[in-house]
Parts: C-alpha cells; sequence; structure tokens
C-alpha cells in the first residue's frame, strides 16, 4: 500500500542488506495488515463475496509483474530500480513519463492514510466506548509522524521485519479459527466463483487488489545495497507478491465468510471488519488485532512520510519545487521544511476531502488514482521485458518468460483500468472518471516533457533522482 523508503542522499552502503532484510523490505512496504484492513470491505463494495477470486486475479497480476522484474534484475542492479530498465528499454521521454506517475502517486498515498487510519482507529475505540471524532485522531496522528520524521528516527528493517512477521501471524491466527468454525454459515466456494454481475464486478475490485501490492516494486531500488542483487532482488520480488498474495486471499475469504457470503453488506459498510471478526470468533484475541492494525497503519505512515518528505526535498534541490523545501536542519539532519511541507498538504486533502466524502471514501477515491498512476508502470515494465530480451539479451530470450507472460500480465493489469472506466460499464461516480483523471495527467506530462525541450535532459535526470535513487 505503501511506496517506498527513502533517505537524503549520499554515497550507498554496499553489502549493507541480508537475503533476509531484503525480503522483509519488500513485503513491509506495502503494509499487507493494513492493505487487508482497509482493501477488503472496500473489494467487497465490487464484488461482493467475490473479493478472495478479485484477489486472486490481482496476485497473478502482480507475480508476472514479478517475474519480468526478476528477469529485468538479474542483469542490472541500481538505486534507479525499475526506472533505469524502463529508461534503458525505452528511453529518456518514457522514463520521464514514469518519473511523472510515480510522483503523482506519492502525492495521494499520505492524505489517504490518514484519513483511513483516523477512522479506523475512532471505530475501534468506540467499540471500546471511547467517542472521538476521527479527524481529531488523524490530527494527532498527523503531529506525532511529523514530529518522528523530523528527529530523523525510522524503523530499521530488522525491526520491521519483527513487527511484520507478529502482524501476520496474528492476522493469519484469527482467519484460520474463522475458517475452522465455518464463519456465519458454513464454508463455501461462492468467494472463488465469477460474480452474478460478470467480470465487470471483478475489474473494480482488483483495484483495490492491485493497490494492496504497490511498494513492492520499490525494493528493487536497493540493488546497490543488497549483498548479492542479481540472486537477491527476485526472489525478493517473488516472496513479497506470494506471502502477500496468500494472506491477502485467505484472508479476505475468511472475512467473507465470516460476514457470510449472503450478508456481504455487513463487510462492506466496515470500517474494522476483522475486529468484528475477533470480538464474533476469538473474543480473547480481539485487543492483538487491533493493535495489529495499528502498528501497521502507524509503520506505514512513518515510512511513506519518510519516502514523500525526501522526494519533496530532491525536486526542491533540483528547482522542481521551490528550494525553501530543500533546507536541512542542522541540529537533525532532515529536510525540515519538506516534511513540514508534506505534513500541511496531506492535512488540507485529508480534511477538505474527509468532510466532503468521508473518510473512506477518501482512502478510496486517492487510492483508486494511485492504481491507476502505477498501472501504466507495471505495464511499462512488462513493455521493458520484451524490448531487452529481443533486442541486447536475445541470446537468453525464452518466448514463454518474454512475449506470453508480458502480453498476459498487461492484458490483466490493464482489465481495472477499463472496467472502471466509461467504456468498461456501468460503475459509479466518481470511479468511472478516475481513470481519465490519471490518463489526463499522464498527457501533460508528455506535453510538459516536450515544452521542456532543451532543459528536458536535465529536468528527466532531476525527476528520477526524486522519484528513484533517493530511495532505499
Amino acid at each position: 500500500m505503501g511506496l517506498m523508503a527513502g533517505t537524503s542522499g549520499g554515497s550507498l552502503r554496499h553489502n549493507a542488506l541480508t537475503a533476509t532484510d531484503v525480503v522483509a523490505m519488500a513485503t513491509a512496504t506495502y503494509a499487507p495488515t493494513a492493505a487487508l484492513y482497509f482493501n477488503t470491505p472496500i473489494a467487497a463494495s465490487f464484488a461482493g463475496a467475490q473479493v478472495p477470486f478479485a484477489f486472486i486475479l490481482s496476485t497473478i497480476a502482480m507475480l508476472i509483474v514479478a517475474s519480468c522484474m526478476a528477469q529485468l534484475a538479474r542483469h542490472q542492479a541500481s538505486a534507479g530500480g525499475y526506472y533505469s530498465w524502463i529508461r534503458s528499454a525505452l528511453g529518456q521521454r518514457v522514463g520521464f513519463l514514469v518519473g511523472w506517475l510515480v510522483l503523482a502517486g506519492s502525492f495521494m498515498v499520505v492524505p489517504g492514510v490518514y484519513a483511513a487510519v483516523g477512522v479506523y482507529v475512532a471505530t475501534i475505540l468506540a467499540r471500546y466506548g471511547v467517542d472521538i471524532n476521527w479527524l481529531v485522531i488523524a490530527l494527532i496522528l498527523l503531529v506525532l509522524v511529523t514530529a518522528v520524521n523530523i528527529l530523523g528516527a525510522r524503523p530499521s528493517v530488522r525491526i520491521g521485519l519483527v513487527i511484520l512477521v507478529a502482524e501476520l501471524v496474528i492476522v493469519t491466527v484469527l482467519s484460520i479459527v474463522v475458517v475452522a468454525k465455518g464463519g456465519a454459515a458454513g464454508n463455501s466456494i461462492v468467494p472463488f466463483e465469477v460474480p452474478s454481475g460478470g467480470f465487470g464486478a471483478i475489474g473494480g475490485a482488483m483495484v483495490f487488489g492491485v493497490l494492496s501490492f504497490i511498494g513492492f516494486e520499490a525494493v528493487a531500488t536497493v540493488g546497490e545495497e543488497a549483498s548479492r542483487p542479481r540472486s537477491q532482488i527476485p526472489i525478493a520480488l517473488f516472496a513479497a507478491v506470494i506471502i502477500g498474495g496468500l494472506f491477502l486471499t485467505f484472508g479476505a475469504y475468511a472475512a467473507t465468510i465470516g460476514f457470510g457470503v449472503n450478508h456481504i453488506s455487513g463487510l462492506v459498510g466496515n470500517a474494522a471488519p476483522f475486529d468484528s471478526l475477533a470480538e464474533t470468533f476469538a473474543p480473547g484475541f480481539r485487543i492483538a488485532i487491533d493493535l495489529a492494525g495499528v502498528t501497521s497503519f502507524t509503520a506505514s505512515l512513518l515510512l511513506t512520510t519518510l519516502a514523500v518528505s525526501r522526494i519533496y526535498y530532491a525536486m526542491a534541490r533540483d528547482r522542481l519545487l521551490p528550494a525553501v523545501l530543500a533546507t536541512v536542519s542542522p541540529r537533525f539532519g532532515t529536510p525540515v521544511v519538506a516534511i513540514v511541507g508534506e505534513g500541511a498538504l496531506a492535512l488540507v486533502l485529508f480534511v477538505v476531502l474527509g468532510i466532503w466524502v468521508g473518510p473512506m471514501n477518501t482512502y478510496a477515491y486517492l487510492g483508486t488514482v494511485l492504481t491507476f498512476a502505477m498501472v501504466p508502470v507495471y505495464i511499462l515494465i512488462l513493455i521493458s521485458t520484451v524490448i531487452v530480451f529481443t533486442t541486447r539479451l536475445k541470446h537468453l530470450f525464452n518466448p514463454i518468460l518474454h512475449v506470453v507472460l508480458p502480453v498476459i500480465g498487461a492484458a490483466v493489469v490493464i482489465y481495472p483500468l477499463w472496467a472502471l472506466s466509461p467504456f468498461g460499464g456501468p460503475e459509479s461516480v466518481p470511479y468511472n472518471f478516475l481513470p481519465l483523471v490519471v490518463i489526463i495527467y499522464a498527457l501533460v506530462g508528455i506535453g510538459v516533457s516536450f515544452a521542456l525541450r532543451k532543459r528536458f535532459a536535465a529536468a528527466e535526470a532531476s525527476i528520477a533522482r526524486a522519484a528513484f535513487e533517493e530511495s532505499v
């Protein structure tokens, strides 16, 4: 669900990460517990009881993307990650577009998560008899996360690994209990069937299936710091998607039968569905489930804020944003103005949108935009795989790995875009227009790349440094 973690620049330390560290980063970056808690109810609003089926299709799509990324990672390891691969295969202008799209996702992700965490924590507290408005909670979290980032403290990869394992175990144990007890009305094959509304309903749900994985690809940017990047990065990419796919699908199945396949509205309208499941099926486990959600969400906010503030800092340093955002605290060595500026932008967005459309819709709409910004990037990775292995690496060409899989992958990841567009079916407003928002934004980026002319090479390099090379 997150984007990526970052640093403020400098030389990268070689052999800094072990194989376990790299796998942990790839998995922890997208916060699978937070993804399961937030995205399952929204996906259910599209696909009903067939959310697990949508997550399976999303996992297959992301495995194909991971396969292509792994093929490329075996032959090129750099801090630029997938940006470097795409730029190398398709040229500077496409590289600029990739950076342009990733930056859009960076700006959208933080305010959406604040809104969702605020309503989640408010819902949990209300069930314990404490009534606090979600907006107050989001504001408190904003102050705390901003302060921690200014101080320069951030979770280490190995602490993140411990938290990740604990969360996965806690939620998996609850899911096993729900399934073992047969849920509300017995186990069922219905969650794995095509919805009665056809594949159109699956398309909307897949947006949030794909959203659940966004961030795993950021591990490709640690190629210069991993001890054996040509083997560790590919393994980490596959491991992150497989772990996440199994976890999300099984958790979504437990949630679906826990509420009942014929009473899925109880899941759709629930801001804290796994708290409800724990209360019904394992009351003694309820506090652990709630804490797992809070720690996952908080870690996601800390890491995402850290990453995005570095993007603001890097863009300001390269004069793509006001220079004041490049100010570094002499005491803490952190980009303090960029951190505060990011918090201010997030505050405006989640307050205005949260009051206007509600906190969960704020997360859902911004998350949809984020997904649609990243889907073209995934498609460009697939296209780059075909080009690289039919030209420079044609001696390693495999028609299945380097043509068939990329084509299938492109079709699967494009489908949610089509399904939610005005051309794909009768989806509700504003979901049916959000793909067009991203398309217009991409066209603006293409126009900017041509308008820059002589300054294009410098601007493209600046965008790349901001969006990718500041990342670890």
